[in-house]
């Protein structure tokens, strides 16, 4: 039971910390970053953070499901994505529903899915093969290859298992990121305090736990919608 308490702990801490990246963006300018969402109420399973562009800048709006392991006994595999117990979804079913809530709420709304995690692919799986190393977007062949290929089967098993006509499933499995293999918690400590003192704001390891109070906080409190003003006043209240 410690084990899995520390698990959850240190879970925990890795997707607030992940969401205080974006929290840190309503800060820089080019990123034109407008609402942060924390345990975002309205974005069905894909919900610990999704961020919101200013109007007119045409970038898509994010949402964020962080998978972190306390080690790598495992990978992530076309089997993991449909793979469910009696009565529950299993992880791409909750990634279709969302897209069909999303879709739903806002027809025309341009949006991204992105499944995080410091485990990687599975190398045995061939779907490997179709995951860009440019954007963590299925490549092209994905979406062409011919139903006899290997690539073709997998990409069959997974439609099968959401029940998706031919356009849906190609127009949500594009909207689909996967991030995998992502920073250990280390490695992501490292890249938040860069960008803390890029910011001129207190960046060692006490200014850390601190920002990972504040998200753990914001969400406890269900202060889910964090803008710049929200962000200036918190840095204050906390010295940061």
């Amino acid at each position: 039971m410690a084990n899995q308490v520390q698990a959850r702990l240190n879970g925990d801490d890795y997707q607030h910390l992940y969401s205080w990246q974006f929290v840190l963006e309503l800060k820089i300018p080019r990123k034109k970053v407008r609402l942060v969402t924390l345990e975002d109420a309205l974005a069905g399973s894909v919900d610990d953070v999704t961020v919101q562009h200013e109007v007119g800048t045409h970038e898509p709006d994010l949402f964020y499901q962080v998978k972190y392991h306390v080690d790598q006994r495992d990978a992530y595999s076309t089997e993991t994505l449909i793979a469910h117990k009696q009565g529950q979804a299993s992880l791409l079913e909750k990634f279709w529903r969302t897209w069909n809530m999303l879709r739903a709420q806002s027809p025309e709304r341009n949006i991204v899915l992105s499944l995080v995690s410091n485990w990687s692919w599975d190398n045995t799986d061939k779907l490997g093969s179709c995951l860009s190393g440019l954007n963590n977007s299925m490549k092209e062949e994905f979406f062409t290859a011919s139903p006899q290929s290997d690539i073709g089967k997998l990409r069959h098993q997974l439609q099968i298992a959401i029940n998706a006509t031919d356009a849906d499933f190609t127009a949500f499995m594009r909207c689909m990121r996967f991030r995998l293999g992502f920073d250990c918690r280390e490695e992501l400590e490292k890249r938040i305090a860069e960008r803390m003192e890029y910011l001129h704001l207190k960046y060692d390891e006490t200014a850390l736990l601190i920002a990972v109070g504040i998200v753990r906080n914001w969400i406890e409190s269900g202060r889910q919608e964090i803008t710049l003003t929200d962000l200036e006043e918190t840095l204050r209240r906390h010295d940061l």
